[in-house]
């Protein structure tokens, strides 16, 4: 009886491991290889999903070259319309024909550069965004909701915006377009009265934490040392100790659409000037990817060629967009050089610059992106069957020796079983005669 007990519940074993496919169905069976199974487990489903972030991420690289290679054959039709227009054959009429889709073709380039993929930027760069609070709002309130957002956001950098160019201005405007309120800036000038200084961003760190200065004096002051402003007529005036600055989107004091103007840190200004909102620059930073199971990221080289800032290699200066034309003989030369670069010795770093290499570069730089992912791809994907091997020879089960243990079983099971019935069948008195 014990012994066709003990086959009783080897046979059970056997079916349950059959039926499952797994050798340790409890931690008594193997405690050691149950502990190392559930670890390779938790590595392999890590890594799978760390895979499929990768090919996320190629698929987000490949948007980018298809974008760039739309905006390389944009600017190649760009440089045809523009040599078409050096023709001294045609006339005024027809240069304004070829103008109207050269124009259209560069809305387009300007355009794509700010295409998203699942709400991430294609091209990260230099991004602009206008808060509407819907409330009037003082300087110090707009300062302390942008820290308080970098403070939450590791990978990009955000601050009151600093508007240290005209197309940095022209790129504000572009990227918020005409919102029709009044916007705080990163700007004041109340460490020293008339001093004004960019004192958020970048610019904020300059001359020891004071930040740069762009310009001193009131309305009737100056620019320092050649700096970009944009003051509104009879601006600033300090009336009343204003010492912020505002771009002003509303209602113009001047009729100047983005002008600046100096305010108090207050929040009763009046509809003319009050800003209810503000403008936030953001320096974006390279995109993290993870590559590894354990949640490791590398960052993926970010890629822009209109809102980077005018230092960086890769980036097609606002002349590009914003004065380019072919209605003359003249502008359609200078659009061929923009585009092109100048044919001319000794060579420039000016003459060297043509959107089609920036274009180029930006392509090769996207090659070496995919490459890097290729290459993590391969090695996240043979390391993920690695894993699935070594959890498979640790927890899975071996059906041929698992099939003939049952069988051996069984065959003990169905022997035992019969010899226990036959014996329960022999009359008691005869066995104690026969024992006698």
């Amino acid at each position: 009886a014990f012994s066709v007990n003990a086959a009783q519940r080897e046979t059970h074993l056997n079916l349950r491991r059959l039926s499952s496919g797994e050798r340790i169905l409890n931690p008594q069976d193997d405690a050691g290889a149950m502990q190392v199974a559930m670890k390779l487990e938790g590595s392999r489903k890590r890594s799978e999903v760390a895979l499929l972030g990768l090919q996320n991420a190629r698929s987000y690289t490949e948007a980018q070259d298809n974008a760039l290679m739309v905006v390389g054959q944009m600017f190649t039709r760009l440089s045809e319309l523009a040599t078409l227009a050096t023709d001294s054959t045609k006339n005024a009429s027809d240069r304004s024909a070829y103008d109207y889709e050269f124009q259209n073709l560069v809305k387009e380039i300007r355009r794509i550069d700010l295409q998203e993929f699942n709400d991430i930027r294609l091209f990260r760069g230099t991004t602009y965004k206008l808060f509407d609070v819907a409330a009037n709002m003082k300087w110090s309130e707009a300062k302390a909701a942008v820290d308080t957002q970098d403070a939450a956001d590791s990978l990009n950098y955000h601050y009151l915006a600093t508007i240290t160019s005209q197309s940095e201005q022209d790129e504000i405007a572009r990227q918020i377009g005409d919102v029709g309120i009044n916007a705080w800036l990163g700007g004041q000038d109340t460490a020293v009265e008339g001093e004004w200084r960019w004192t958020e961003g970048p610019e904020g760190k300059e001359n020891g934490g004071q930040g740069r200065q762009f310009w001193t004096g009131t309305s009737g002051g100056s620019a320092v040392s050649g700096a970009y402003e944009n003051w509104g007529a009879g601006e600033p005036n300090n009336a009343g100790g204003e010492d912020y600055l505002q771009i002003s989107q509303a209602i113009q004091p001047d009729g100047t659409t983005g002008a600046w103007n100096d305010l108090r840190d207050t929040n009763t200004s009046g509809p003319t000037y009050q800003p209810r909102g503000y403008v936030r620059e953001t320096e974006e930073g390279n995109l993290p990817i993870a590559y590894h199971e354990d949640g490791s990221t590398y960052g993926l080289s970010k890629i822009s060629y209109t809102s980077g800032r005018s230092g960086d290699v890769l980036y097609l200066p606002n002349e590009v967009f914003s004065s380019m034309n072919v209605k003359t003989v003249a502008d359609a030369v200078r659009a061929v050089e923009l585009i092109t670069g100048k044919n001319q010795q000794p060579e420039t770093d000016e003459d060297r610059f043509s959107a089609l290499a920036v274009v180029a570069d930006l392509r090769a730089q996207v090659g070496a992106n995919l490459s890097r992912l290729d290459s993590e791809i391969d090695h996240l994907t043979r390391k993920r069957d690695n894993l699935e091997a070594a959890y498979s020879r640790t927890a899975d089960l071996d059906v041929s020796l698992e099939s003939t243990r049952y069988q051996r079983n069984a065959v003990k099971l169905e022997f035992g079983a019969a010899m226990l019935a036959q014996a329960n069948g022999l009359p008691q008195q005869t066995s104690v005669m026969n024992f006698i």
